[in-house]
């Protein structure tokens, strides 16, 4: 397993690209573990799901929706139509009990949650230093820690996500495809911040005097107005949610466009997320560094993982399909801390 630094100093700051995870808000906060999230949640709507999580002794509520889609076909397949409207009626609870737990449990702002410090300035800068090691950032994040990070560390100029301002309206800021080409900050699953009105167009939030993004966010859900957010049970049910959306559709496309060495923090590669896979595949990079909590006897799974994407690689560019391979290596994210 290699060093961190060690692999930074190995390639080119001009394309060397980031894609993160949970685990890169684990990293500041606990209580963004999915663990955390649902000891919080409030699931007196629908009782009979939260059995569903001991029962299969999981907290992933990605794998509980997934598995009631399933419950919801099978139903429909038995000609149970009570059942699977249950079902269905449970999937869409489950969806916004999680968006209100995020947001409850989601610090109020950039330092204090609840009164208690949450992310101090030592570890902004911290972060601000990490993020600088990259050329562009991808997130798979539904919270504000990076959009904080950046606001703090004055690295707007230097991660541009080319949402800007357009009309009179000063608590929106509109997705300019314009800029498409010089942005380099993407919301590859959307996050609490991002909005699209009924046209498609996508607008971010942004603080005011009046209203933080989390009490606008708390209007919009008293409205049924919801951020944009991949939160599906299934690859294919992300990804059909990814393609009807214009501006994850652009984003996914940027990631698949990039070109030197990816790597990746708090991404675990799990199979509801194949088509992150796919898009590494399809990319031009030569070198992908895949960050692991411990050693590499801990994580099998990634480690299977990383060397089907590296044999897929190798296959592609023996056929003509890929202009190289793809060099794998792994280090070890406990070994140093990004906040």
């Amino acid at each position: 397993m290699k060093d961190f630094n060690e692999l930074i100093a190995s390639s080119s700051a001009q394309t060397r690209h980031l894609l993160f995870g949970n685990g890169f808000s684990i990293a500041a906060n606990s209580g963004f573990n999915y663990k955390n999230l649902k000891e919080k949640t409030d699931f007196s709507s629908i009782p009979w799901v939260k059995n569903i999580f001991e029962s299969y002794g999981t907290n992933n509520f990605e794998l509980v929706l997934e598995m009631l889609g399933h419950a919801e076909k099978v139903n429909l397949c038995s000609g149970n139509q009570v059942e699977a409207a249950k079902d269905h009626e449970a999937r869409e609870k489950l969806v916004a009990c999680f968006v209100n737990t995020l947001r409850f449990g989601h610090p109020d702002n950039m330092y204090e949650v609840f009164g208690r410090t949450c992310i101090n300035k030592e570890q902004y800068d911290k972060n601000g230093a990490f993020l600088k090691n990259f050329s562009s950032l991808f997130s798979l994040n539904y919270d504000l820690l990076i959009y904080w990070s950046m606001l703090e560390n004055q690295l707007k100029n230097t991660f541009r996500d080319s949402f800007s301002v357009f009309g009179d309206d000063d608590k929106k800021r509109w997705f300019n495809e314009r800029y498409i080409a010089t942005t380099n900050m993407w919301f590859l699953h959307g996050a609490l911040h991002l909005r699209t009105d009924a046209s498609g167009f996508s607008y971010k939030i942004v603080y005011d005097d009046v209203a933080s993004i989390l009490e606008t966010l708390e209007s919009d859900l008293n409205n049924s107005v919801y951020p944009v957010f991949v939160f599906e049970g299934t690859d294919a049910e992300k990804k059909y949610k990814i393609n009807s959306n214009r501006y994850l559709t652009i984003a996914n496309e940027a990631f698949e466009t990039i070109n030197g060495t990816l790597f990746t923090y708090g991404f675990s590669f799990g199979n509801n997320d194949k088509h992150i896979r796919e898009s590494i595949l399809k990319s031009k990079i030569s070198n992908l560094y895949i960050g692991i909590l411990g050693s590499e006897k801990d994580n099998d799974e990634i480690i299977s993982i990383g060397n089907e994407i590296e044999r897929n690689a190798y296959g592609m560019h023996a056929d003509g399909k890929r202009a190289y391979p793809i060099t794998i290596e792994y280090y070890d994210t406990s070994a140093f801390s990004i906040w």
